[in-house]
């Protein structure tokens, strides 16, 4: 078998160079855009994408379902909703860029984007008075996989990108927060007025209430945004 020559043994390790550093930068960028969530039952701290959090309750398997719930606000906001809660008619809401999910308390029923979807297992209140929903629903509608590791009693949810919803609300924008590059943003107009979002070389349509407008950011910086009707509609989204 005949050997390289030297020119080619140099070719083919930039060829190998190359191919290994695209690698690497396509498995980095989407990483960076990506969320694993891990945790534990009765552990009152999470992992995400590495990092340890802290839990005002810790993840349950409710007795006779068999169902494994966690607390409401974490799993949402982790996946990157919106998330509010009705003490009125005792109703969770994720809102995501292009998704709607309503839950109520003790209802084995929820609504995604109108739609009467059934449940298995009910929201619940727990005796700390906290909120908990079942895992495997909410972080299903909102794109995400789940799995289940019976022998460590370990929920581990991976979603294959990492967005941001910002609310339009009495004349002014919801807190945006931090986000990866690569991550992508919705702005959802929920007022009575119309409005548009604009920022350096892009501008959105004219959104009307309920209407939404989303963008993916791949670099990172902070990037000013404004409302082109309302001149006191300003902020600014933090992208690393």
């Amino acid at each position: 078998m005949k050997s390289l020559s030297a020119g080619v043994r140099i070719l083919f390790l930039i060829a190998v160079s190359t191919l290994i550093v695209s690698m690497a930068v396509s498995a980095a960028a989407e990483a960076a855009v990506s969320t694993t969530v891990t945790l534990r039952i009765d552990n009152p701290s999470a992992v995400v994408n590495g990092k340890n959090m802290a839990l005002d309750t810790a993840p349950t398997i409710l007795s006779g379902t068999g169902r494994t719930y966690v607390p409401l606000r974490f799993i949402g906001e982790e996946l990157g909703a919106y998330v509010t809660w009705n003490s009125t008619e005792r109703k969770v809401t994720y809102l995501t860029g292009d998704r709607r999910i309503e839950l109520w308390i003790g209802q084995q029923t929820a609504k995604v984007d109108g739609a009467t979807v059934a449940l298995d297992a009910a929201p619940f209140i727990d005796a700390n008075n906290r909120t908990l929903v079942p895992v495997r629903f909410v972080s299903e509608q909102m794109g995400a996989t789940v799995g289940w590791n019976g022998q460590t009693r370990t929920v581990t949810v991976k979603a294959p990108w990492i967005g941001r919803v910002i609310l339009i609300n009495n004349l002014k924008f919801g807190s945006a927060g931090i986000i990866p590059a690569g991550a992508r943003v919705t702005w959802i107009n929920l007022d009575s007025f119309q409005h548009d979002v604009e920022g350096s070389g892009w501008r959105s349509p004219l959104l009307s209430r309920g209407q939404a407008y989303t963008r993916t950011f791949t670099q990172a910086g902070n990037y000013s945004y404004e409302c082109n009707l309302h001149s006191n509609m300003e902020a600014t989204l933090v992208v690393q």
